[in-house]
């Protein structure tokens, strides 16, 4: 298999990790377990599919309320 492949199986990875978050109540504790489950799903793991490439992937699809909801935690730790 070539790494176009690869490349391509870890982007839709990506999204289907998006879309899981939007139909969740508590993305914030879903970002990890859905990175790893789009993953093995389509046999990818590539950096597109870090928490990190999913909540910019989700940014970029103008979904910013989730967005602000996975990086809440990080921008506003509470003690």
């Amino acid at each position: 298999m070539g790494s176009c492949d690869e490349e391509a199986r870890a982007l839709f990875a990506r999204d289907i990790a998006a879309a899981t978050l939007l139909g969740s109540d508590a993305p914030a504790d879903e970002l990890d377990p859905a990175c790893r489950e789009a993953g093995a799903d389509l046999a990818a793991t590539t950096h597109y599919l870090s928490p990190e490439a999913v909540r910019e992937r989700i940014w970029q699809l103008g979904y910013y309320r989730l967005a602000y909801a996975l990086r809440e935690r990080e921008d506003f730790p509470h003690d």
